[in-house]
């Protein structure tokens, strides 16, 4: 997973004595269980093993963090995305496979952490600009690819749909936010897949 960083902060000539990829995945994990108000500089020092210099140098401020950890985040969706639904003929079956991953993700941790994005953005939005644009957008972005996906297979399948594939979409991700919200909430993962598979054969149609 490739991700974005201040590089630019760094002094020139002088090597970076850490995996930045790694301090990264740390600081997500923080940000995922504490949110980003909740989450301190010295809790991200912490979990990354670096003192507040080497944060501003390598990645900004808290705020750039949590979008860098977002972008992060984003390329797991993608990444699991194309696994399950961009390269199969059946569409159910992809769909379905996605969702089985998305929850073994969401259910990680314990508690369970559900999803980054929907389980922490949503509550900064109306305070924070920024977080909001980064919603914003990442939804966008995910009923883009899921749609680029579904209309990837329905070519190479040759299958049609009965609702509208743009609608199909924007629902799978309202599935997709409900099984995190359920997973963080205490939902078992055997549920949640059951909920999810049938919510797919619904709409998937």
């Amino acid at each position: 997973m490739r991700t974005s960083t201040k590089q630019g902060k760094r002094s020139p000539g002088r090597p970076r004595e850490f995996d930045a990829e790694q301090k990264l995945q740390d600081a997500m994990l923080v940000f995922w269980s504490k949110g980003l108000s909740g989450t301190s500089l010295d809790d991200l020092g912490s979990a990354m093993q670096l003192s507040r210099p080497s944060i501003y140098n390598a990645f900004g401020g808290k705020q750039e963090i949590y979008h860098a950890a977002l972008s992060a985040y984003m390329a797991l969706f993608d990444a699991n995305l194309k696994k399950n639904i961009g390269q199969g003929e059946d569409l159910l079956d992809g769909i379905r496979a996605f969702f089985d991953e998305a929850i073994e993700l969401y259910c990680s941790g314990n508690p369970a952490l559900g999803c980054l994005l929907a389980c922490t953005a949503p509550s900064e939005a109306l305070s924070n600009e920024v977080v909001r644009e980064d919603l914003s957008q990442m939804i966008n972005h995910i009923d883009n690819q899921i749609l680029a996906s579904i209309r990837s297979v329905l070519h190479t399948s040759g299958a049609e749909l009965e609702n509208d594939a743009a609608v199909v979409a924007s629902m799978l991700q309202s599935v997709l936010h409900s099984t995190a919200i359920r997973a963080r909430a205490g939902a078992k993962k055997s549920d949640l897949k059951k909920f999810a598979h049938e919510a797919v054969s619904i709409i998937v149609r």
